[in-house]
């Protein structure tokens, strides 16, 4: 009964050694970034170069095209909008306006700041509140029905006008620049927004939620984050997939916190706070592909005709330490006279697409690839000269299947003692050979990703005459 259970936990070590190597060798995906187009300024309606009127971007979940929202008027249908409308372009080429959809209703100053999209194809915007008294501090939720919904006009489905009191929660959650910033995720009535604004004083999380199954009226459920007086979001937001958390940017700073909440005991605690290369990224959109977690972002400036960059990073999986940057390329359209008034960046991302934005610039969309990074495999060698008379040349080679860089270690052993012979090159040649070169060789090849070693030769030397 012992050497069986010794048997048992002698081949279940063997078993997770095995099971370890074949992890470690496993190909690592590496994303590959590719810009599909580009949306000037001014090509079409709303899309000036002033910094404070095209204020969001989103991607349609239904069928992947890009969703502007503008500040400023454009025609739909043949008939004049009042400013606060939203564009659809499609996703293939970016240069078919598919849709506008009608204005939301009047009622504050910035009256259509973001504009996201729910899994179910409906389309949500927000307002931006700009004060801690009068009428621009109500903050506004709206809904379309769908992209394609060009005659109904938005929808209230949150009025902050009817919850606000002078409670200090709902004061810091609902004033000053409320709704720089939004996500949104999951359909129907497991739909949840979350909005935050980028002052100091805003430093509450809030999350809104459907009251019925129609979907015409939000609820917030308000969060204290954990550490009170700071502008803990205020360089963005956005959810981390379907998780109970949020990646969140502060402002002027290059710290970017994982908050994980709990809805019900409403708490919340930081579990992550890693740094960026950049105290301007502004905007966030948490990405996942292929087991690779990834947060996008814009850095702009407020500089006239400054480049505005695309940065993707990926989030280190250390709970502290810097993330690892992807993607930085400064390909955020712009004309002459562009300006990005509050330097904010907007980003989203579906289906492996990303799209980059910024007030007075254009879109940026990009695909999202991935290549197979491979450990070294299949080493076969070969020998030009086998035997080989002392006094010519034999070389050995590899051909082996692997990412580069490859690096190589050639061996040799007389049957007693082992020693490398050459290394560098897939490549070792004996010029010339001597009878004390006799012996087997093999050659062991590591990449990043991993090792092999090659099968032997055994390499036979004859006297010279």
């Amino acid at each position: 009964m012992i050497n069986k259970n010794i048997n048992r936990l002698l081949g279940g070590m063997l078993g997770l050694a095995v099971l370890a190597m074949f992890n470690s060798a496993k190909a690592q995906p590496v994303p590959v970034f590719t810009n599909l187009w580009g949306l000037a300024p001014l090509t079409f309606p709303g899309m000036t170069t002033n910094g404070n009127d095209m204020r969001g971007v989103a991607i349609a979940s239904l069928t992947t095209n890009v969703l502007i929202s503008s500040r400023v008027g454009g025609t739909n249908q043949g008939v004049n909008l009042t400013p606060n409308h939203v564009n659809v372009v499609d996703f293939g080429t970016g240069t078919n306006l598919l849709a506008q959809l009608k204005t939301v209703p009047s009622g504050s100053q910035f009256n259509l700041d973001k504009v996201g999209v729910a899994d179910d194809g409906k389309v949500y915007g927000c307002n931006l509140t700009t004060g801690p008294t009068g009428v621009n501090q109500y903050f506004k939720i709206y809904q379309w029905p769908s992209e394609s919904d060009t005659t109904t006009e938005a929808l209230y489905v949150f009025d902050s006008t009817n919850y606000f009191n002078a409670s200090v929660t709902l004061t810091n959650s609902f004033a000053w620049r409320m709704g720089d910033y939004m996500d949104v995720r999951g359909s129907g009535t497991n739909t949840e927004i979350v909005v935050v604004g980028n002052s100091a004083t805003s430093t509450n999380l809030v999350i809104f939620r459907p009251t019925d199954a129609a979907l015409t009226n939000f609820l917030p459920i308000i969060i204290p984050t954990p550490v009170a007086g700071i502008s803990f979001a205020g360089s963005g937001v956005a959810f981390e997939g379907t998780n109970n958390a949020v990646w969140c940017r502060q402002n002027a700073s290059q710290n970017t916190r994982r908050l994980a909440y709990n809805p019900n005991t409403l708490t919340s605690s930081y579990t992550h706070t890693n740094t960026v290369d950049q105290s301007v990224c502004q905007g966030l959109k948490y990405i996942s592909l292929n087991g690779i977690n990834m947060l996008a972002t814009v850095q702009p400036s407020s500089t006239v005709n400054a480049a505005h960059r695309a940065r993707v990073f990926q989030i280190p999986g250390t709970p502290t330490g810097a993330f690892v940057s992807l993607l930085n390329a400064a390909t955020i359209p712009q004309l002459p006279g562009s300006l990005n008034g509050n330097a904010l960046g907007q980003v989203d991302s579906r289906y492996g697409h990303i799209a980059f934005a910024a007030p007075g610039y254009g879109v940026a969309f990009y695909r999202v690839d991935f290549v197979t990074n491979s450990p070294p495999t299949n080493a076969v060698l070969s020998v030009s000269a086998n035997p080989v008379v002392a006094g010519f040349n034999s070389s050995l080679s590899v051909t082996v299947a692997g990412t580069s860089p490859l690096t190589y270690i050639w061996s040799y052993t007389d049957g007693v003692t082992t020693n490398t012979v050459g290394s560098n090159t897939n490549v070792f040649t004996l010029a010339p050979a001597q009878v004390t070169n006799t012996g087997t060789y093999f050659v062991t090849v590591t990449n990043l990703y991993g090792t092999t070693t090659s099968g032997s030769v055994n390499l036979t030397v004859l006297p010279g005459k």
